[in-house]
């Protein structure tokens, strides 16, 4: 005769409703109603099944167990972030990730039952989130319409009158103003003398609307929470797999014209970190990749320049406020990523230029800097943040005349050159560290049609000339 199950030891069995096992625990009795209390788990197997019961069973002796009516979509997303996501991402990819959770995901789902998310639920969450009218890159920046009212008025306009003639949110303006100045966009052609001091600007949070890429961001994320709560039996099936996500919005690249970007490289001579933006310009290396380029990767007498790695931001809420951001060295995603790029004589020059300079500032710091090897260093040797990289870009853009676009816009500008050239686009891919020809061809198609134009025009020679002989 079969020994008896002990309490708690629980009980597997075929599924009724379908294929699969499912199987039980046994919480004890209600003590208001002195019903028996039981944990459901499902599996595609009795030995999955089996794993999902030991592992309740230990926790409900450890004195850990959650039972999967009182738990919680916010709780079980904290659990997934750290216990699963987290040692199989990025540190880059999991602050991504926590942002989410954390700003977006948690505030509008954290109270629901997990067992009773619907999909109708995170349907109305997502459409909430969506704002499906907004163009980002149609209209002029904020920066953009300030400036332009305060060179249109020629006098004193503070922080109020600039929201009312503008028609925006005062927090929004005087925010706007604060960041202007710290970029030196104030600075220029006096424009401080028209705006008060001590601008100050008000706390303001996270936008009420998302991108498209946002929202499908913040699914990706839900989507493999409850995949792992699924296999983990603490739901029996994805409820974000019947949702449906806005479609995706397809980004206008900026790209400097040929014109403007003769301007900016006459002006890049002014500025210590000029050589960084002329190397993005001749290369098409990222942001993170030039911040990360040491001396020793350098091969300036072959003309060659490796890319393995980047220089990111990585934001640690473990650690006291102030000291949750910090740099890191990382290296790139993918094969792809990591290649060999030729340098055109223009950049070595360049760059055997801002040797010499970099060597004067050494000398005159001496123990003072702090060597890393670092080709693009702060004035005493430290890593540059890519926030300040960026400011000093839009200087150069507003001393050149050049209207504001961002440190991405130099890469766009690099491909876009070539492929006017008549480069071909595998070449171009391999240099941008594209993984396929494919997302080369699709973020740079503003090109192709020129390119179709000067196909067509070939064609037609060659059909000319074949009829000329007929005639």
């Amino acid at each position: 005769m079969p020994k008896k199950r002990g309490n708690r030891e629980g009980t597997i069995a075929r599924r009724t409703d379908g294929p699969g096992y499912r199987g039980a625990v046994s919480l004890g009795r209600d003590p208001t109603t002195g019903k028996v209390r039981r944990v459901w788990f499902y599996g595609k197997t009795r030995q999955e099944v089996a794993a999902k019961i030991t592992k309740a069973l230990q926790e409900i002796q450890a004195g850990t167990f959650v039972e999967p009516q009182k738990l919680t979509v916010g709780a079980w997303l904290d659990v997934w972030l750290n216990e699963y996501a987290k040692p199989r991402i990025r540190s880059t990819t999991f602050s991504q990730y926590e942002y989410l959770v954390r700003v977006h995901l948690k505030p509008g789902l954290e109270q629901i039952p997990l067992k009773k998310l619907r999909p109708e639920t995170i349907q109305a969450f997502y459409n909430a989130k969506y704002n499906g009218g907004r163009i980002p890159d149609s209209r002029p920046s904020l920066s953009e319409e300030v400036l332009a009212l305060l060179e249109a008025e020629k006098r004193p306009l503070g922080p109020k009158e600039i929201a009312a003639r503008l028609n925006k949110p005062l927090s929004t303006v005087k925010a706007c103003l604060v960041r202007m100045k710290r970029q030196g966009l104030l600075r220029h052609e006096g424009y401080a003398k028209y705006l008060p001091q001590g601008t100050s600007p008000e706390k303001t949070g996270p936008s009420s609307f998302l991108s498209s890429r946002t929202i499908r961001l913040m699914h990706a994320v839900l989507h493999n929470a409850l995949d792992q709560a699924v296999k983990n039996g603490l739901i029996s099936r994805n409820v974000a797999e019947f949702v449906s996500l806005p479609r995706q919005e397809k980004k206008e690249i900026r790209v400097l014209s040929p014109e403007d970007q003769e301007r900016l490289l006459a002006v890049l001579d002014r500025h210590r970190l000029g050589t960084a933006f002329l190397l993005i310009l001749a290369t098409g290396l990222r942001r993170s990749e030039v911040l990360a380029l040491r001396w020793s990767d350098l091969d300036l007498s072959a003309g060659t320049m490796p890319s393995s790695r980047g220089l990111v931001e990585i934001r640690d809420r473990t650690q006291e406020k102030g000291k949750r951001l910090k740099l890191a060295f990382q290296e790139v995603k993918t094969a792809a990523g990591r290649r060999t790029i030729p340098l055109p004589k223009m950049a070595i020059t360049a760059l055997e230029k801002h040797r010499a300079r970099q060597d004067e500032e050494k000398a005159f710091l001496g123990e003072r800097y702090q060597d890393q090897g670092l080709v693009f260093a702060t004035e005493t040797g430290r890593p540059i943040h890519p926030r300040n990289f960026a400011y000093v870009l839009e200087r150069l853009l507003v001393e050149a005349g050049i209207p504001r676009v961002g440190l991405h816009a130099l890469r766009h500008s690099f491909a876009t050159r070539l492929l006017e050239a008549g480069e071909h686009p595998k070449v171009v891919q391999e240099l941008l560290g594209h993984t396929q020809v494919s997302l080369t061809l699709d973020v740079y198609s503003h090109v192709s049609t020129a390119l179709k134009r000067q196909a067509a025009e070939k064609i037609d020679a060659l059909l000319m000339k074949a009829k000329k002989p007929l005639e």
